[in-house]
């Protein structure tokens, strides 16, 4: 709704008084490119013969709006899968690959916001491409590997706030390797705002709503899940087994491994993990 308000008002403004904006603007400004696409081919092809006839179809019939909205986000999870395959076999091995793409394949909670038209598809890409880049420094330091890990970081915070914890895996592999890379961090961190700003340019435009959408949805957030979750980490550990039952156990395991293995190393990942249970 969003999304098509901006291609009423023909602003890209996302805040308006019948939605005030909760989240980043990113995946709304990405709706708002598509449902344009659709428009335009809709109207070479006499579909539509203008705005009122796109707006009617809206509001009867809105099915075509749903199906490219969840569209999108199946081709981000679908992205992921070979993603998490190459990468894992290139920095580990080729079972490691097999064994997390077969997992985030399986995943309960992977499959249901593939079919759903919301940002969280796009914030997992992201996060995984600057998750990535936090390996390739592992690997090999460099400023470049720290900028792309800062405008993938920029990116999924444009689409949630939750984002927001890939930076704790940043600063950690950048203390990690602090010697041959100290003057990384500045570029890293310009990169995550510049490419936050890029893709939410009314948070400069317009702070202040901004700031009181998301202080809106924190308060929301916290006194939700605080009601219902009792204990930090056991909810979530529980939670997850629940849902995702052996893909749960498997990851626990996997969380339980890292720590005693090899912590140094995993610790980057491990503080991402950790902290978003909080």
């Amino acid at each position: 709704k969003i999304a098509l308000s901006m291609g009423q008002r023909m602003s890209l403004d996302p805040v308006t008084d019948v939605y005030p904006y909760l989240y980043p603007a990113f995946f709304s400004y990405l709706l708002l490119v598509l449902f344009g696409i659709y428009f335009t081919l809709g109207y070479v092809s006499g579909i539509f013969t203008g705005v009122t006839d796109f707006a009617i179809e809206f509001l009867i019939e809105p099915s075509n709006f749903y199906l490219i909205g969840r569209s999108a986000s199946l081709i981000f999870s679908l992205l992921i899968i070979p993603l998490f395959y190459r990468y894992l076999s290139k920095y580990h091995d080729k079972s490691t690959g097999k064994a997390a793409a077969v997992i985030i394949a399986l995943s309960t909670y992977f499959s249901l916001y593939s079919g759903y038209a919301t940002q969280e598809s796009m914030m997992i890409l992201f996060c995984s491409l600057a998750t990535i880049q936090i390996m390739v420094i592992q690997k090999s330091p460099s400023t470049k590997s720290f900028v792309l890990a800062g405008m993938f970081c920029g990116f999924a915070i444009g689409l949630k706030y939750n984002a927001a914890v890939v930076v704790l895996g940043i600063l950690v592999v950048y203390f990690q390797n602090y010697k041959s890379v100290k003057k990384t961090l500045l570029a890293a961190i310009a990169a995550i705002i510049i490419s936050f700003i890029i893709v939410n340019p009314y948070w400069v435009i317009k702070p202040g709503e901004f700031l009181a959408g998301y202080s809106y949805i924190s308060e929301q957030a916290y006194s939700g899940v605080s009601y219902e979750r009792g204990i930090n980490y056991i909810w979530e550990i529980t939670e997850l087994i629940k849902n995702e039952l052996l893909i749960g156990v498997l990851f626990m395991g996997a969380v339980f491994f890292g720590i005693k293995s090899d912590l140094k190393k995993n610790l980057p990942y491990l503080s991402i993990i950790l902290v978003s249970f909080l």
